[in-house]
C-alpha cells in the first residue's frame, strides 16, 4: 500500500499522504481498551485466531467526533489481497475518549 500512495500511476486515483495512517500511535497498539476493536476479523489463512491487529487506515473524513476510518491489512506480499475490517466512526483513542 504504501509504494502504490508513494507513487500513483498517472491515470489512477490517489489519495492524499496526510489521509492516510499506516500504524497507529503507541498508546493505541499498547492499551487493550484502544487495542481491541482494532482486532478485526481475517481468514484463518492469514492468522490462526482468525483475527488481526489492524492499525493501518484512511481517514475519509473529518466531522467532529465522527471522523470515519476506513481500517485494512496488507497481505499483499503473501497472499496478494488486502483485508478491510472496518469502515465507520473513528475507534476509540485517547483523543476521543
Amino acid at each position: 500500500m504504501e509504494a502504490y500512495l508513494s507513487d500513483t500511476p498517472g491515470e489512477l486515483h490517489g489519495f492524499p499522504p496526510n489521509k492516510h495512517a499506516r500504524d497507529e500511535s503507541g498508546d493505541v497498539q499498547k492499551n487493550p481498551k484502544f487495542r481491541s476493536p482494532r482486532l478485526l476479523p481475517v481468514p484463518d489463512s492469514v492468522n490462526a485466531r482468525g483475527r488481526i491487529f489492524m492499525g493501518a487506515h484512511f481517514k475519509i473524513a473529518q466531522f467532529a467526533m465522527i471522523s470515519p476510518r476506513m481500517h485494512y491489512y496488507d497481505d499483499i506480499l503473501r497472499s496478494a489481497k488486502i483485508y478491510i475490517g472496518y469502515i465507520g466512526p473513528h475507534l476509540p483513542s485517547s483523543k476521543t475518549n
